[in-house]
């Protein structure tokens, strides 16, 4: 049996947009939006990832590693429901 997986996209044309919509495009734009895993500072030509956690906004840099700890992390989550007002993790 397989199971499935959603994930909204949010194309880069639409990004600061998206970001904005959801109240963190200063954030990013600052520099203050920092990877969830290697804790470094993420931008608008580094951000790979968002998504909901414990009511905040994370974010996800594109070094290899912090993809690969992003697929575990979401592996880990199967089966918990999505937020009703940010609905899965969008991959960028």
């Amino acid at each position: 049996m397989t199971t499935k997986s959603i994930i909204s996209a949010v194309h880069d044309d639409d990004l600061v947009h998206f970001l904005e919509g959801i109240g963190v495009l200063a954030e990013v734009k600052s520099g203050r939006a920092t990877c969830k895993f290697c804790r470094q500072s993420v931008d608008l030509n580094n951000l790979i990832a968002v998504f909901p956690e414990s009511g905040d906004i994370k974010f996800v840099c594109d070094r290899e590693g912090c993809l690969a700890d992003l697929a575990e992390h979401r592996s880990e989550l199967r089966g918990k429901e999505p937020t009703a007002d940010f609905p899965a993790s969008v991959a960028l």
